[in-house]
């Protein structure tokens, strides 16, 4: 049996040989034995100057914010304030779902399974250029609607209702329902049933919140497919032939789907503590888990 010292260098040592593998800037990542949470690191939090990771920093973890949108609506429900089976006609006022195809007749179930039958708003093309690429403009801040202006018309990828397809659309008009609902904003739900008990203290909405803690260099892999589809922000200096340096750019446009920075630490105690109940109800757990 490896001691604790051997298996976090061996750890280690995986995190940097995916570093020189991939040529990923850089990387965290935590692990948790019995009640210690380990941090690890590997390559840099800057490029140019060489600046190394340190486990304080803070990164966007995409998608992962979806999971602490969806504990929030879990909440909602077992508060008895909304049903899976309300539909976001019922709680959105119709300017807000209009022209959207299979919005309006969406249940909550379908958005957070994502079977909702609704297109992604990442996957429009004319947003591709605007969010990503020649079209960005690096300070705007998007509106918590303003993605959903790039799908009102007749749905173009998603597949009919009931089926699987991945939509940052349906958790934009989640954080929207948990707004409705609890008349405070999504972000000030967030902190006040899960960052605050939790005492997650690196973890934000970024656009939205406050910023805090160290956050690094902000980096965009060039590829043909990018450069052929999204092209190329003028206001992002190459660090590489295949790096973009996107640190002016911000995440508010993910919002509830995607925008939320935090540290590896801070996603640790909150995987626990959703595993452990202390979040969610056991049969809203596994609610969850059947996603």
């Amino acid at each position: 049996m490896p001691s604790k010292d051997d298996l976090l260098a061996k750890l280690t040592n995986i995190l940097q040989k995916h570093i020189s593998e991939t040529s990923t800037p850089g990387l965290s990542a935590a692990i948790l034995t019995h009640s210690t949470c380990h941090t690890l690191t590997a390559g840099h939090a800057n490029l140019q100057p060489p600046q190394p990771i340190q486990p304080s920093h803070l990164f966007g973890i995409g998608s992962i914010t979806k999971v602490f949108t969806a504990t929030v609506i879990l909440q909602l429900i077992e508060e008895g304030k909304l049903n899976l089976s309300d539909t976001v006609s019922q709680h959105l006022p119709p300017e807000t779902y209009a022209n959207i195809d299979e919005a309006a007749n969406a249940s909550i179930s379908q958005l957070l399974r994502h079977q909702a039958g609704i297109d992604s708003w990442e996957d429009d093309p004319e947003w591709i250029a605007h969010g990503r690429g020649r079209d960005l403009v690096p300070a705007h801040v998007w509106t918590k609607t303003e993605p959903l202006g790039y799908i009102r018309r007749p749905k173009k990828t998603a597949p009919r209702s009931g089926e699987w397809y991945y939509s940052n659309t349906n958790y934009t008009l989640l954080g929207l329902v948990i707004e409705k609902i609890t008349g405070n904003t999504a972000e000030r739900e967030i902190r006040a049933r899960i960052l605050e008990p939790l005492a997650l203290r690196n973890t934000y909405l970024e656009g939205f919140e406050a910023a805090r803690g160290h956050v690094p260099s902000r980096y965009h892999w060039v590829t043909d497919t990018f450069r052929s589809t999204a092209g190329i922000c003028p206001s992002f200096p190459f660090v590489r032939d295949d790096l973009l340096d996107a640190t002016t750019s911000n995440l508010s446009v993910e919002w509830t789907a995607g925008g939320m920075l935090s540290s590896a630490s801070d996603l640790v105690k909150f995987g626990q503590a959703l595993r452990d109940g202390k979040l969610l109800k056991p049969e809203s757990l596994e609610t969850m888990k059947q996603w």
